[in-house]
């Protein structure tokens, strides 16, 4: 339409003129004008009416894909009616996935039996808005309602499962060619989940008719569905095993979509088969924070587990042991051990951070995780930055919490960026990269004897060569890159230390046990 309307509009500008007695003549337009005209028409892509078969739009070259898609498309204002939804059930996409899927065979959930079998128990149609999604019609990238489907299927008469969940959400995707092209496709992502109403004991039918869906926000795909009545909740992981969690009831204020979950028995922690880790994204949280709770198997309850709650830096689970692991991390920057085979194990057995919890006294940046000693293997150690004085430290600690040794080990750092990188922990000596500056490269490989009664200077472990002391009588080391700063201490003539950085004349150096600033002038690299 869009080619002929031009041609169509010429004419009629020639009809109106025949009527007319005198006509004007127009000005002639250059050759470049004529040409630029034409093929500004000939760029004009064309009209899509819509896929084939397979959901496949017309293939669109990269030269074209760049002179014609655009950014900007004007969003879709108004939502569609929900109702307009075809049902799971009823979806030629869904019906294909479930034939090629669930035909009645035995597959990796085990025998389901005939889907035929299978009824709808719940189902949640509505339209969800996708932002920035690709828009085969207008050649745009744009805002648009998008219909996702959620369906819990029951069968008296099945095999392994009588519980299907399915999540279905039509998309629009872009996909390169084997060629110069991009390929522009209409599908349906489907997840799913699967388990026992015997375990789930979510209710009747009434019930699951009743039930109400929760999504984190209005356009997330992972729902849970909750029992109107009783509060018992079922979460599915998606994101993993595809498994139906069911909770006796969420806790306050607690995200009910799962963004991951891990049983112990997988890391083979003693006395909990099927207890596990679950992280649930925090509801109606646009900033991904993520709540992290312990789930007893045996009451299907779930425990939230110590955790300050910082977007940015989500938890940290480490196996310390069978019968112990951590969840390191959040705003409280503390490290939180726990004991699978206590009676309560979502309790913690105990608690290390700073403002007074065992590592300073004042407050602290504590690192991801720990490390266990290879060689002495309940031996754990971690590092923290201190806010008072700005230095790094490492801790060693036992499984129950006992503190073995608390040392700064001289280098500065700030919370602007995290300093080093621990590699190994080994025979109580620490390994690491360090950076000065935050940067990701340029790092040196530094290690410290953390061993009580040990010498804890530091040393180069690898690939850097000290620098030599060639000042007559020593050069002394400052505590900042300049002669008016404080001294701290001297390099001998003669002796070796360990350059850090290297800024205007001046180097952040190691000898020994001091870590400060000393002039380059004197620092020769072997």
């Amino acid at each position: 339409m869009k080619r002929i309307l031009p041609w169509i509009l010429a004419l009629v500008f020639l009809l109106g003129g025949c009527s007319q007695t005198e006509v004007t003549p127009e000005p002639e337009s250059s050759a470049a004008e004529t040409e630029a005209s034409s093929g500004a028409v000939e760029d004009l892509p064309p009209e899509v009416t819509g896929p084939d078969e397979n959901g496949v739009f017309p293939s669109i070259s990269c030269e074209d894909f760049d002179r014609w898609v655009t950014d900007n498309g004007p969003p879709d204002v108004e939502k569609p009616d929900d109702g307009e939804i075809t049902p799971f059930l009823e979806t030629e996409s869904c019906q294909k996935y479930l034939a090629e899927n669930f035909g009645g065979i035995v597959g990796e959930i085990g025998d389901i039996g005939d889907l035929s079998d299978w009824r709808v128990l719940f189902e949640d149609d509505h339209y969800v808005l996708q932002t920035g999604m690709y828009d085969p019609y207008t050649y745009t990238w744009r805002d648009q309602w998008m219909p996702l489907r959620f369906v819990m299927l029951g069968s008296d008469t099945s095999g392994t499962y009588d519980r299907l969940a399915f999540v279905c959400i039509d998309l629009y995707s872009v996909y390169a060619g084997s060629g110069d092209f991009f390929v522009p496709q209409e599908e349906s992502l489907i997840y799913w989940g699967f388990g026992r109403e015997s375990e789930l004991q979510f209710g009747t039918e009434e019930d699951y008719a009743a039930a109400q869906t929760y999504f984190r926000l209005e356009n997330d795909y992972y729902p849970s569905l909750v029992n109107s009545t009783t509060g018992r909740t079922v979460l599915i992981d998606y994101s993993v095993r595809d498994e139906m969690i069911a909770v006796r009831e969420i806790p306050e204020n607690f995200g009910h979509t799962v963004f991951y979950s891990e049983k112990l028995e997988s890391y083979k922690m003693s006395g909990v088969p099927d207890d596990r880790i679950v992280y649930l994204y925090r509801d109606n949280d646009l900033d991904d924070r993520i709540d992290v709770a312990y789930y007893d198997a045996s009451t299907q309850e779930l425990h939230p587990l110590a955790y300050g709650g910082n977007w940015f830096y989500s938890p940290q689970f480490s196996v310390l042991s069978t019968g112990a692991f951590a969840i390191t991390g959040g705003e409280a920057d503390e490290i939180s051990i726990y004991h699978t085979e206590n009676e309560t194990p979502w309790v913690p057995a105990a608690v290390l951070g700073g403002d007074g919890k065992g590592l300073s006294d004042g407050g602290i940046y504590l690192s991801f995780q720990p490390l266990t000693d290879k060689k002495e293997t309940d031996l754990r150690v971690l590092s923290y930055i201190s806010k008072e004085d700005q230095l790094l430290y490492f801790c060693t600690f036992r499984d129950d919490g006992t503190i073995v040794e608390n040392l700064s080990s001289g280098l500065r750092a700030t919370a602007d960026y995290w300093p080093l990188d621990l590699q190994n922990f080994n025979d109580g000596i620490v390994y690491f990269l360090y950076y000065p500056d935050g940067g990701a490269s340029g790092g040196t490989h530094l290690a410290m004897n953390l061993s009580s009664g040990k010498c804890h200077a530091l040393q180069i472990w690898k690939q850097e060569s000290p620098f030599t002391c060639t000042a007559e009588g020593g050069l002394n080391i400052r505590s900042g890159p300049g002669a008016d700063y404080e001294k701290l201490g001297i390099i001998p003539e003669n002796a070796e230390a360990i350059v850090l950085q290297e800024t205007n004349g001046w180097g952040y150096v190691v000898y020994g046990d001091i870590v400060g600033w000393a002039s380059m002038e004197y620092l020769i690299q072997a």
